[in-house]
């Protein structure tokens, strides 16, 4: 009889019976289910919005926009290929690492790392994750506004303004955006644009 560290393993085989699924189904409901409310519950009271990205959003998806999967009892009268695919659907939730809160923070740490080391900055994942947010965050207004603006460029902008964070919040207070050092013509433009478009934005990027 498999259990749930069986059932969730690399080597896990479908049952070929429906039975069989149901069963396998039903010891996966809860803990599904739970972290579905886990995430809810942290996106909710600890402003971790970014939660119900991911795993989260994959499952919604699967769930054709139900935020619970059903209980093995609810889908007993599905075909044997109907039934697999909840099970999959439920599998590949809870095998990933963003099913939970751990797993996302664990993300953005090792997301946050790897832009620091590529662009020589210091934003902590907090930063980066706001930075990110596909309803609110910076990225997504610069890019819906400048198209035409490769994202490696918007990225470098970013990085200069975050390495000459000094200099930027003194000339924003004097209103005076024209003499950043930049080793790049595009860049440098860019710059120039994001703080006249965006300086409340990149203000409180730097200094949160």
């Amino acid at each position: 009889m498999a259990t749930k560290a069986d059932i969730m393993s690399d080597y896990y085989r479908m049952p070929k019976t429906k039975a069989g699924v149901l069963a396998d189904y039903g010891k996966l409901t809860r803990l599904a289910n739970d972290r579905l409310r886990e995430i809810e519950k942290r996106a909710t009271t600890d402003g971790l919005t970014s939660l119900t990205e991911y795993a989260y959003k994959r499952a919604v998806h699967d769930l054709q926009g139900a935020t619970r999967f059903a209980s093995k009892e609810k889908i007993e009268n599905l075909n044997y290929n109907a039934i697999v695919k909840r099970m999959n659907d439920m599998r590949r939730f809870l095998r990933s690492k963003s099913s939970t809160t751990r797993g996302v923070k664990t993300m953005y740490s090792q997301n946050a790392k790897r832009f620091n080391q590529k662009y020589g900055t210091n934003f902590t994942q907090t930063q980066l994750a706001k930075f990110f947010d596909k309803d609110t965050g910076l990225y997504e207004k610069i890019k819906s506004k400048n198209p035409d603006w490769g994202s490696e460029t918007v990225m470098k902008a970013i990085a200069k303004i975050r390495q000459n964070q000094d200099d930027v919040l003194a000339q924003m207070e004097e209103e005076n955006q024209k003499h950043i050092d930049t080793d790049s013509v595009k860049v440098d433009e860019v710059i120039n644009e994001l703080l006249t478009e965006y300086s409340d934005d990149i203000k409180e990027l730097l200094e949160s």
